[in-house]
C-alpha cells in the first residue's frame, strides 16, 4: 500500500526486521511490486561470513535460494551464515541473509551446489523497511496490510 507518492522507487531495498527480503521492481502511485530474494529471477552478491568467500545468491523459488561461487569451497559447513556485501550498492553491507542448509559437491569439477535457508518467511512478513536511497530521509517503516 505504498508507492511513488510515498517516495518508493524501483531498485530500492526492502528489509524485514532482521534481513533483506528483496527489492522494488515496479511502482504505481500507491503500490510497489517487490522481487523477493527467493524468486528465480533474483540474483544478489553475498558472502560467507566466516570465510569471507564471495558469490551470488540466486533465488530458487518458494523459500530457498542457492549460493554460487567460482571458488572451490573446501571450508564450507552447514549452518554457515551468508551476509550481504553491499557491492551492488542497493543493499546495506553485512546484513544476514541466510544459512547454508545443504552442500553437494560435483566430483568432476569440485564445485559445490549450496542450498540456503533464507532468514524470512514471506507468509509471516508483517512490517517492511524500505531504504529510501537518494532521498532526504534514508529509511521508513511501513506496516504490511491487505488494503
Amino acid at each position: 500500500n505504498r508507492g511513488e507518492l510515498d517516495g518508493v522507487r524501483p531498485g530500492m531495498a526492502i528489509l524485514s526486521k532482521n534481513t533483506i527480503v528483496g527489492s522494488v521492481i515496479r511502482v504505481s502511485q500507491r503500490n510497489a511490486q517487490v522481487l523477493l530474494l527467493t524468486d528465480r529471477f533474483s540474483v544478489i552478491d553475498g558472502m560467507i561470513k566466516r570465510t569471507r568467500t564471495r558469490g551470488l545468491i540466486e533465488g530458487f523459488g518458494s523459500k530457498i535460494a542457492q549460493f554460487k561461487s567460482t571458488d572451490k569451497l573446501t571450508d564450507l559447513i552447514i549452518g554457515d551464515e551468508i551476509i550481504s556485501t553491499g557491492l551492488d550498492q542497493a543493499f546495506p553491507k553485512g546484513i544476514r541473509l541466510a544459512e547454508v542448509s545443504e552442500i553437494t559437491v560435483n566430483p568432476e569439477t569440485g564445485l559445490a551446489k549450496i542450498q540456503l535457508k533464507m532468514d524470512f518467511n514471506v507468509e509471516q512478513l508483517e512490517y517492511l523497511f524500505v531504504v529510501l536511497s537518494g532521498s532526504d530521509v534514508d529509511h521508513h517503516f511501513w506496516s504490511y496490510s491487505e488494503k
